[in-house]
């Protein structure tokens, strides 16, 4: 059924070029049903350094998702306990993630991940942010010795950083 939907879908855009003009204008939906993995270091705007891992995907996504904040300023570990939710798009290179986790020497907490790829095209890094519930922010930040992978749409698209 999802393949005859895609035909038709894809016969009415181009049937009326103006639908594309308008999708291009209002930008992608976020896909969910994505995936994103790999790992990779931050410099955090305080000096600390950060660490993740993460192997996320699916419609109702599962995995994990793993951040050290390695100090000395304010050195802490999460690891997620639940994916609530899980988008991407593929246009921008984007996958957000949100769910409950814990963070060592405290109680549950909520957090989000926004990872975006550069694109292949530019100059530019991959960037990495993630907020927590108790306070805690790692800004946006530029990733640097990563290996990361992020499938949305049925493409995949890796980036390894040095």
């Amino acid at each position: 059924m999802t393949r005859r939907r895609a035909i038709w879908v894809g016969a009415i855009v181009l049937a009326y070029g103006a639908l594309v003009a308008l999708a291009y204008a209002v930008g992608p939906a976020p896909q969910s049903g994505c995936g994103i993995g790999g790992h990779g270091n931050i410099t955090l705007g305080n000096g600390d350094r950060g660490t993740f891992s993460l192997l996320v995907g699916g419609a109702q996504p599962k995995g994990a998702s793993v951040y050290e904040d390695l100090g000395p300023r304010r050195p802490m570990t999460m690891r997620s306990v639940d994916i609530a939710a899980l988008t991407c798009t593929s246009t921008r290179l984007e996958a957000t993630l949100a769910g409950s986790g814990r963070v060592t020497g405290s109680g549950p907490i909520t957090y989000r991940v926004d990872v975006v790829l550069s694109n292949p095209a530019a100059a530019g890094a991959d960037t990495y942010r993630i907020t927590i519930s108790n306070g805690y922010d790692s800004g946006t930040q530029p990733v640097h010795a990563s290996d990361l992978t992020l499938v949305s749409n049925g493409k995949q698209l890796a980036h390894r950083a040095p």
